[in-house]
């Protein structure tokens, strides 16, 4: 079952991180996953890290000994969610 999200939303979220993705924060990571209907779970990395969970998708893992990500970390978590979006997306079509 796929979680339901604001799609707009979520795409503006995805192109906005595009854009800005050699100063993205954990939080501002987070607060993405959260707009694709994961649960982030700031416990579970014991201070360096926190995990993005959710059911049928790949875990996300956001790196938080940094104020900033590095290009490829930030890279990689853009390139992961956009693929769980394109595949929410093919979801939606088909359910139609």
């Amino acid at each position: 079952m796929k979680p339901s999200y604001d799609r707009s939303a979520a795409q503006r979220m995805l192109a906005d991180f595009r854009s800005r993705r050699r100063s993205v924060t954990p939080d501002s990571v987070a607060g993405l996953c959260r707009a694709l209907g994961y649960e982030v779970d700031k416990k579970r990395g014991k201070g360096s890290h926190w995990c993005a969970l959710r059911s049928e998708a790949p875990t996300i893992t956001i790196p938080t000994g940094n104020k900033v990500l590095g290009l490829r970390t930030a890279t990689g978590i853009l390139t992961t969610l956009e693929e769980v979006f394109d595949r929410d997306g093919e979801n939606d079509q088909r359910h139609r």
